[in-house]
This record gives C-alpha cells, sequence and structure tokens, in this order.
C-alpha cells in the first residue's frame, strides 16, 4: 500500500496533512497518537482508497473528460482575446489627441480580455462540477518583499540569458508601439494604459480564472499550462519566455496564497519599470549612456543579485507554513500528472484555433 500527500480538511479544521505511508506486503505498523489528532480519519480513508481501486479507471477517465472540458473553456478564451483586440481596433475609430488615444486603447484593451474571460468565469460559475473546489487564502510569503524582487529579477535574469546566448534574436520581432506620452495626463494615463490595466486584468485572467479552475485537476500541471498559456499571449518568442517564467512564480505565489494582490504587485512593478524606460530613458543612443540608463541598468542587476538571494533563501526555508489549499469534505478525486496535461491540451479541439491565432500574430510581428 502507497500513500502519498494524504490531506483531509473539515470545514476549515486541517485534520491530516500531508501524510505519506509505503507499506510492503506482510509489514505491519501501530498508528498512536492522543484523541482527536485523526486516527479514526486516517483509517476511514485508508478503507475509501482501498474501495477507489475497484473504480480506478472511471475516475481517472472522468477526471480527464472533465479537465479536458475546463481547458477548452480556457483555450477559447486565449484564442479570443488577440482577434477582439484587432477588431475593437478596426471598430474604433483613430482618436486625435494624446489622451483620446490613450483612452482608446484602454478601451480596446479592457473588452479584448474582459469579453473572452468574463464568459468563461461565468460559465464556470454555471457549472457546479468546476468550481465544487474552494480557493482558501493562506499567509503571505516568508519576506514577501524578497518573493516580489526575487521574482522580478528571475525575470530579468531570463531576457538577459535570451539575449546573451541569441544577440539577434530580438531583431527579428517587433518592438511595439513607439507612442510615448509628452504631457503629464498622458503620462498617468500611459502607466494606467500599459502597467495597471494589464496587471489587474491579466492576473485576474490568467491566475484568477485559469489557473484556479485548472487547480483541482492537479497543482503542477494546472501552473504549467497557465502560465505557458499566460506566455503565449505575449507572441513574440523572448517576450513568450519571460512572461511564461515570470507566470510560473506568479501562479505559484496565487496557489499559496490564494490572493491576486501579490501577482498583481509584482505584474505591475514590472510593466511600470518598463513604462518608465520607455518614457524617460532614451536607448536609441548607443554610442553613451545616460543617466537613466545606467539607473536602469543598476536596478535590473540588482533585482538579479535579489533573485539569487531568494532562490537560496526559499531553497532553504519554504515559501510558507503549508496550509491545506484543495480539499472539500467528502472528496475524494484524481490528479492528473503534467503529462497529461500537456496531452490533454495538445489533443484538445481548442488548441487549434489558439495554434492559428498565434501563428498569425506571430507573422505580424515580425519585421519583413
Amino acid at each position: 500500500m502507497k500513500i502519498e500527500n494524504l490531506c483531509v480538511k473539515y470545514d476549515k479544521n486541517i485534520v491530516i496533512e500531508n501524510f505519506s505511508l509505503n507499506l510492503t506486503l506482510g509489514e505491519k505498523i501501530i498508528i498512536y497518537g492522543p484523541n482527536g489528532t485523526g486516527k479514526t480519519t486516517l483509517l476511514k480513508c485508508i478503507l475509501v482508497i482501498d474501495m477507489m481501486k475497484f473504480n480506478t479507471n472511471d475516475l481517472v477517465r472522468s477526471t480527464i473528460k472533465k479537465s479536458r472540458s475546463t481547458l477548452l473553456i480556457c483555450l477559447l478564451a486565449c484564442a479570443l482575446m488577440l482577434p477582439l483586440q484587432v477588431f475593437f481596433s478596426d471598430l474604433i475609430p483613430t482618436p486625435v489627441g494624446e489622451a483620446n488615444y490613450l483612452y482608446a486603447n484602454i478601451a480596446i484593451y479592457t473588452l479584448s480580455i474582459v469579453i473572452p474571460f468574463g464568459i468563461a468565469s461565468l460559465i464556470f460559475k454555471s457549472v457546479g462540477d468546476y468550481n465544487a473546489i474552494k480557493l482558501y487564502k493562506r499567509p503571505f510569503p516568508k519576506k514577501p518583499l524578497l518573493y516580489i524582487g526575487g521574482t522580478i529579477g528571475v525575470g530579468y535574469a531570463i531576457n538577459l540569458i535570451i539575449n546573451t546566448i541569441f544577440p539577434h534574436f530580438v531583431e527579428y520581432f517587433g518592438e511595439g508601439s513607439e507612442f510615448v506620452p509628452t504631457t503629464a495626463y498622458g503620462i498617468f494615463l500611459f502607466y494606467v494604459a500599459q502597467a495597471l490595466l494589464p496587471a489587474v486584468l491579466e492576473e485576474w485572467a490568467f491566475r484568477g480564472i485559469i489557473l484556479k479552475n485548472l487547480l483541482p485537476f492537479g497543482k503542477s500541471g494546472a501552473i504549467v499550462i497557465s502560465s505557458v498559456l499566460f506566455g503565449i499571449m505575449h507572441v513574440d518568442p523572448p517576450r513568450v519566455i519571460f512572461a511564461t517564467g515570470i507566470g510560473l512564480l506568479l501562479a505559484i505565489c496565487y496557489e499559496y496564497t490564494g490572493s491576486l494582490w501579490i501577482p498583481m504587485l509584482i505584474h505591475f512593478i514590472n510593466n511600470a519599470f518598463s513604462v518608465s524606460i520607455a518614457t524617460f530613458v532614451d536607448m536609441s543612443d548607443t554610442t553613451t549612456i545616460s543617466g537613466g540608463a545606467l539607473v536602469a541598468s543598476l536596478f535590473i542587476y540588482s533585482m538579479i543579485f535579489v533573485a539569487i538571494m531568494a532562490i537560496i533563501y526559499y531553497s532553504k526555508n519554504g515559501l510558507s507554513p503549508k496550509v491545506i489549499t484543495f480539499i472539500n469534505n467528502d472528496e475524494v478525486g484524481y490528479k492528473l500528472t503534467i503529462k497529461q496535461f500537456f496531452r490533454s491540451t495538445l489533443l484538445n479541439v481548442g488548441f487549434v484555433p489558439l495554434v492559428i491565432v498565434y501563428i498569425y500574430f506571430l507573422l505580424r510581428s515580425i519585421n519583413l
């Protein structure tokens, strides 16, 4: 008999947490402890697990079927996001004036995310099976400022590695809009459009909807798949790699805390730094180093150093005291492996339109 990471929770009271057992044939053990520590509950769970052996295949098939339905909704929401941006861009006439231009961008971006992921959220809420497991809030990670700085630093380290190994890689892809505001109000709206709004809406969509509804089928697979989808939505390969890497850490943070606030804050700081560079630092002159470019470089390498310190610290001490996240009173479920998650994604009918959309927008971004 083999049991791994058994967790039992009654309401909000944790009875058994991460219990593992590996018994060989004929081996005997004694279970002892004070009253109320979960001995009887453990025996009941072992009996339930033993009974489940007769129905394991049906349970696996049922879980995979539900996961594919959930993935279909997530994939279609992602596939609609970019085309909706183009649709609303063509629908809304090009406005005159700096503020009106930014208002239009804010509206286009908001609609392109809120519509597909709002529909996905309504579908998940209307079908009881999808949200049968509630996400309970847990303590923030130990030394949250270290985690925030470390996450941002990991992203910068990924970018540095890409630029070092493939120095001309970014040149094949468009750099995006060269719009830079000139007025104080325009700069404020620029931060809202490029830093604040993406941090709030993208975390709500990819962590609060996609990750939350995939987690019941397996933590590791849900974190990886949701992060890959988050990366794909950034289209350009360098940005895809960067967004996927930082998305993994944002997803881990959300799964640990049950809150979107820290992922949103990390996302906002990262975006705000990029907006500040675009607004205040002249990167076109490569012959001299300006004061702004020097400050930006010092910030980037400081964050990479913080990332190294964070990796060392959390490897030794863990993120936070572990608390059960997904347990229902009388639920026993099968969790998919990462391999099963990827198979369910790649063989999903919703994966086809997502690939078509990605290839189309990737070709649009290449400087031909």
